[in-house]
């Protein structure tokens, strides 16, 4: 029991939580546990002299100390040199050394605890709860050895803990710090939580290492989060958090998940060469004026569900390990471009509107799913597993190909047979280059003008991919444009300036070309040669009808169709017909070459297309 004296000498500060709520700028933390039957918390130090307060809480105006002096009473007490008695029984022993590391609503004109170490023969937090620090408080070098709560807190200067070491937990929740919250190459061994907090500057943490779960909840930064070369060792959840300017995590490390969901990045995010082993996470986060994710490897699920994203996200060169959902996405702008370019895309989805366009040149597509919001069973939620149940799925959506920039495109495992994908193609007429060039433009791009050999080559690697999957159809559909674009190449050479062998080569292989592509639709179209044998038939008939001496044979007119029909079958000219005059003979012999030619290549192209 406190004696009558004893609560003389007390402290007379009383924390009361409805007045702190009504005058702070910060929440009340406190468990109505920890108050007393007033609703009040008392503090259980000894005034200092006659000013009826302690030393942490005597108003600023009364003190006739030095800020140090009171830092110096705050190490102290941590410390154990102060406080506490190790005479008490063990119930009352482990009160006072909770007690003794309590400074809940403590004022410090600054808190300079540079080069320090802060070291209890316990484990209770340094409680900092509803503490104010009038001007700043600089902990750089600073070891703490015990947990640090924070809660409530208001700092309206800088809080500068760079190079802190810190080993257990550190929490940080509805408080405010009116300057920069810096922890640059700072080293945390525990948990540390900042939540539901106002940082009025920068939210600095370059190279800072997080050993344990880092949560960053509900906090709105005035300017921008700094975290480039960050490494989180465990989970990472900045969900909710609000920046006004950019935020980088460039060359962060993140080893579990990296929860960024609901968070508003108003002047851009910038996650260039990052690397996360756990799933990511952005469902319903804004991402303004910049989103830059390229050189960035994700070894597990990415999930930008919902996200509102500027006029070009850049996830150039960028690994996806596993699937990539980009769902649901909103542009902040008339139009989006998703540059996806160099990218290792392994699975997943992409969903396209209007005015996004996906641009995957170069990149390595793998069985990944492209189409619209209504063709998905989630309506542009987040896509986990495809549902084997499909009685109540809708008719999809005609997906565009003009919403994919696909220029020399790696396919690996791309499933072309998808129902979507291939309703598209065939409206396209199994073009993959007529991409909308509007929304390019419209997202600062220049207008792509591909030479005949990009093209060629961009349907090289489609056929490859289409053979790789035993998709015979889209592999000779690409294998046509392929020749065409070749073709093309052919005829840009030929008409190249100045004379020179190559020009003659180029000039009969775009010949070659042309005719093969016009006869037989280089191989895929039987149908063609078909036409153009009736065609020769019928083309020899009229010019038999020109040469023929004397009467017609077979008696009729009729007759020089079938003499065409018989040359055009047979190598050796030697009907019932008698043919003396040797123009004739030689048009028949010339027929009878061009039908054997046209006859083996029908029997080709046929085979292909049953085949395929």
């Amino acid at each position: 029991m406190t004696s009558e004296s004893e609560r003389e000498r007390q402290c007379q500060y009383e924390f009361n939580p409805g007045v702190w709520e009504r005058t702070a700028e910060t929440g009340n933390t406190l468990d109505t546990s920890e108050l007393n039957a007033d609703g009040t918390w008392r503090c259980h130090r000894a005034a200092d002299g006659n000013s009826g307060y302690c030393r942490f809480h005597t108003p600023l105006a009364e003190r006739d100390w030095e800020p140090s002096e009171t830092v110096a009473a705050l190490r102290d007490a941590i410390c154990g040199k102060s406080g506490g008695n190790d005479n008490n029984s063990d119930n009352d022993g482990k009160r006072d050394r909770r007690r003794s590391k309590q400074f809940i609503g403590a004022t410090f004109v600054s808190l300079d605890l540079r080069h320090e170490t802060l070291a209890a023969r316990d484990n209770y937090p340094i409680d900092l709860r509803h503490v104010t620090i009038e001007e700043g408080a600089d902990l750089r070098k600073a070891t703490l050895e015990n947990p640090l709560q924070f809660d409530g807190a208001i700092c309206n200067g800088d809080f500068e803990c760079s190079t802190i070491r810190a080993q257990q937990s550190v929490t940080v929740a509805d408080a405010h710090i009116g300057g920069d919250l810096r922890a640059g190459d700072a080293r945390f061994g525990d948990r540390v939580s900042i939540s539901d907090t106002v940082v009025r500057g920068d939210l600095s943490l370059p190279d800072a290492t997080f050993s344990g779960r880092a949560v960053c909840r509900g906090v709105e930064v005035g300017r921008g989060i700094d975290a480039p070369g960050a490494r989180f060792a465990d989970d990472a959840l900045f969900d909710r958090v609000t920046a006004i300017e950019e935020s980088s995590f460039s060359n962060a490390s993140f080893q579990g998940e990296a929860f960024f969901s609901g968070a508003t990045f108003a002047g851009g995010l910038n996650w260039w060469n990052v690397t996360v082993a756990g799933p990511t996470r952005f469902g319903g986060a804004t991402i303004r004026q910049e989103a830059m994710f390229q050189d960035g490897t994700f070894e597990d699920v990415v999930r930008l569900t919902n996200v509102t994203v500027p006029s070009r996200a850049v996830f150039a060169q960028t690994t996806f390990a596993d699937r990539l959902l980009l769902t649901g996405l909103e542009c902040d702008a008339d139009a989006c471009l998703v540059d996806l370019s160099g990218a290792v895309l392994s699975g997943g989805r992409l969903e396209t509107t209007d005015s996004l366009t996906y641009d995957l040149s170069g990149a390595e597509v793998g069985p990944i799913e492209w189409g619209t919001g209504s063709d998905s069973e989630t309506g542009g939620a987040a896509v986990t597993e495809r549902n084997s149940d499909t009685e109540n799925r809708t008719e999809p959506v005609p997906l565009s190909l003009s919403q994919f920039i696909i220029e020399n495109t790696h396919f690996d495992g791309f499933d072309f047979r998808d129902r979507t994908v291939r309703s598209a193609l065939e409206s396209s007429g199994w073009r993959l280059h007529e991409w909308n060039h509007e929304n390019e433009s419209g997202c600062g791009g220049d207008e792509r003008q591909l030479s005949p050999e990009t093209l060629e080559s961009t349907y090289l690697k489609a056929k490859h991919g289409a053979k790789a999957v035993g998709d015979s159809k889209a592999a000779g559909e690409f294998f046509r444009h392929e020749m065409r674009y070749r073709r093309d190449g052919h005829a840009k050479r030929a008409r190249e300036v100045g004379w020179s062998r190559s020009r003659i080569v180029d000039s009969g292989k775009w010949v070659a070309n042309a005719v093969f592509g016009a006869v037989a639709g280089h191989g895929e179209r039987p149908g063609r040669v078909v036409l153009t044998a009736a065609g020769i038939v019928a083309g020899f008939a009229l010019l038999y009808a020109a040469l023929w001496p004397g009467s017609p044979p077979y008696g009729g007119a009729v007759g020089y169709l079938m003499f065409s029909l018989e040359s055009f079958v047979t190598l050796v000219l030697g009907g019932s017909v008698p043919v003396e005059r040797t123009a004739v003979r030689l048009a028949a012999q010339v027929q009878a070459f061009v039908g054997a030619f046209l006859i083996a290549l029908f029997v080709f192209t046929l085979t292909r297309s049953i085949q395929r």
